[in-house]
């Protein structure tokens, strides 16, 4: 962390009063006190740091600065003086939710790494874990962690920005329209990637059209010289290249026009994937130990950026190599048995995915499927097209949320016997339908996947025990 109550001080433009309201001189040594970290929640409050007090939806930010303080805060953000238990320094701004990108955006133009902006529909958790790990074989990065892609999060990773970073690739994820571009102002990206237009949120959103907006205020946000890193292979996604004003747009994928191209894709199951680039007027082959031939474009998207910042061919043949993904989808090995943990989230394309790897997998396969939430009026045909892929790869189905009830229909209808079918009401009923299942098999791998909302992360839990 490289901020002081100076930097705060000019970033947000606050003023250093005390419990009373009044305004506060600090000396210089005041102001060049360090601050060990950033905190929004007071339960993650370490000593040394500063606490933003946030309103919240359901609670104010300002009521917990007694507990962030208590806690070893150093000084709090504040909409206006606040009491609290014991004497802290305190900074009073007009909005604090403006104060915390303010300072963000303050933070970023101190430093000169080169900023990526990531986002899409799909993929563009992978796309940010594979770039970062290819990129940080020869640059010291920044990279959001967990959740912080939001209007919260990723200014929160972008205040951890400091003179050792060389680059910072940031997810940019979106609720409503405008989001991206409030991201991309804070952050100013150079380099955009978006993954790719898909009809997720419609419920929310109303069309893919207006997410294709949405989705491109990252590339209409960079700068002149900047980089538009674009789906080949996604009509949403590559009509953003007509548009991308004054950054030069580059197509990534398989079509036969695309300026990194990936052919020759050769699926190995679980070890992997081989591939060859055609780019640059090359031909470079490559392998990768992430499965999944649907990481491709996430890997192209990755050369480009790589290529953009300088790094030859042979070194991103070796980063590529060395890659492993360990974000949200997980293989966790049994000495006999395999669970595909991707819990996480689910969507139409993503599922089709994991079905696919689950195909690869060895042994009898188990497809654990939960509902896939906020598809709008879609939501009844990508089930069942889903019910009609699990059929064709899982020998048992076990399935939990009521949309699933289309799933079980189409995968019946698909072949696959309705005594092979679970279906279960509590993610405690998935879990004694998956030891039943599995009880008599000697070999088996199973797949477990839903939107978030179902949680199946606990299931995977206590399946673990079963390795």
């Amino acid at each position: 962390m490289s901020l002081d109550v100076a930097s705060v001080l000019d970033g947000t433009g606050a003023r250093a009063v005390d419990g009373e309201g009044h305004n506060v001189s600090l000396t210089a040594s005041e102001l060049r006190l360090p601050f060990s970290g950033i905190a929004v929640d007071s339960r993650d409050v370490s000593p040394g740091d500063l606490f933003f007090a946030l309103p919240g939806e359901r609670t104010d930010g300002h009521l917990f600065a007694s507990d962030a303080a208590n806690r070893g805060a150093a000084a709090l953000v504040a909409a206006h003086p606040v009491t609290v238990s014991q004497p802290i320094r305190q900074f009073v701004v007009p909005d604090t939710f403006t104060a915390l990108h303010d300072l963000a955006r303050y933070q970023r133009a101190r430093h000169k790494a080169t900023v990526i902006g990531v986002t899409g529909s799909i993929g563009k958790t992978t796309t940010k874990e594979i770039m970062a790990s290819i990129l940080g074989t020869q640059f010291h990065i920044l990279r959001n962690t967990s959740n912080r892609n939001t209007e919260i999060g990723m200014p929160l990773t972008l205040l951890e920005l400091n003179d050792h970073h060389d680059v910072a690739v940031l997810e940019m994820g979106m609720y409503q329209p405008g989001d991206i571009a409030l991201l991309a102002d804070i952050a100013q990206p150079e380099i955009g990637v978006v993954t790719m237009v898909a009809p997720i949120h419609l419920s929310r959103m109303g069309t893919i059209e207006r997410i294709a907006r949405a989705k491109s205020e990252l590339v209409q946000a960079l700068p002149p010289g900047g980089l538009a890193v674009l789906n080949a292979d996604d009509p949403w996604t590559r009509a953003m290249a007509v548009s991308s004003g004054i950054a030069r747009p580059v197509l990534a994928g398989v079509a036969g026009d695309a300026d990194y191209r990936a052919a020759d894709v050769e699926a190995l199951g679980l070890e992997g994937v081989r591939f060859t680039v055609v780019a640059e007027g090359r031909v470079e082959r490559f392998h990768t130990r992430v499965p999944g031939a649907h990481n491709i474009h996430a890997f192209l998207a990755a050369i480009a950026a790589a290529r953009r910042l300088g790094m030859d061919w042979a070194d991103i043949r070796d980063a590529i190599a060395a890659v492993t993904l360990d974000v949200r989808q997980r293989l966790l090995r049994g000495r006999d048995s395999l669970i595909i943990d991707d819990s996480y989230n689910a969507a139409p394309m993503s599922m089709s995915a994991a079905l696919e790897l689950l195909r690869a997998a060895p042994g009898h396969k188990i497809a654990v499927l939960g509902d896939m939430l906020e598809l709008g009026p879609d939501e009844e045909r990508a089930h069942r097209q889903v019910g009609e892929e699990a059929a064709r790869v899982a020998e048992w189905l076990i399935i939990r949320g009521p949309r699933t009830r289309w799933i079980a229909e189409a995968a019946q209808r698909s072949g696959l016997p309705a005594d092979r079918i679970l279906s279960a009401d509590t993610n405690d009923e998935v879990v004694e339908d998956v030891r039943t299942v599995t009880a008599s098999l000697a070999h088996w791998s199973l797949l477990v996947k839903g939107s978030r909302g179902l949680e199946l992360e606990g299931v995977v839990r206590e399946l673990e025990a079963l390795l």
